[in-house]
This record gives structure tokens, sequence and C-alpha cells, in this order.
């Protein structure tokens, strides 16, 4: 899809310079004093997005909690597929992505599932499971 046979990820030993999943750049240091995406961050929404419409907002506050991310030096190519970033954080980093034409595909990088559970299911998840027992 994005044309990338070789694919990487950082976290398996690939030079994060060309890995196109390589660690996170954020203002949320892990304890090893690392870069880490965890804690409460907020999103913006690319309106028109299959996610806006699902959360009915273009902007969200969502729980994270992981050190990678998309490489920024493949973003372009992103653009360019089928694959959009659909949501990005206060920095423009991508955090959501879309597969346009898929039944139902939306990549994050927040977890639905740290949502409490006094709020009800996530809307993503919702929504997921509505597309799954509606095909």
């Amino acid at each position: 899809m994005l044309g990338l046979p070789d694919a990487q990820h950082a976290e398996y030993g690939a030079s994060s310079e060309d890995a196109l999943i390589t660690r996170a750049a954020c203002d949320l240091p892990d304890p090893a004093g690392g870069p880490h995406l965890r804690g409460p961050m907020k999103v913006r929404l690319d309106p028109g997005s299959r996610i806006a419409g699902i959360c009915g907002a273009t902007e969200i506050e969502e729980q994270f909690g992981c050190s990678y991310a998309l490489n920024p030096r493949y973003r372009l190519l992103f653009e360019r597929s089928e694959l959009h970033i659909t949501g990005r954080d206060g920095a423009g980093d991508p955090r959501v992505v879309e597969l346009t034409g898929a039944a139902f595909f939306i990549g994050t990088l927040f977890l639905p599932q740290l949502r409490p559970a006094s709020a009800g299911p996530h809307p993503l998840v919702r929504a997921f499971v509505d597309r799954a027992v509606n095909r």
C-alpha cells in the first residue's frame, strides 16, 4: 500500500532514522527518561473524517500509553496513499490514520480501552462493533 516492502519498526532494532515506526517525539517522558506518550492528550481530527463523525467532534482528549509513532519523514507518503492521517496532536504529529475504502480501518496511538467504564464504551469501539454486526 505504501510501497515499502522493507518497512521496519525501531522497537525491533531498525535505525530510528529509517524506520517507518520510530521513537515518539513528545513531552511526556517515561520513568526511564525517554519519550513516552502516556496520559491524556488532545487530538485534532480532520473535519469530515470517519473518526470525527464517530466521535462527533474535531477535537478529543484521549489516553495514551506508547513509546513509538509514525516517522515524520514518511508523512507525505501517507498523505499520497489511501492510508490518510486524520488525527494529530498539538504539535501536528500523526495520532490517527484511516484507510480509504475499507469497511472499517482506523488506527490510533491512543487507547480507547482506557476510557473509564463509567463513561460507557468508547465511540470508536461502539462504531467498530456496530459495523461488524451490520456487515
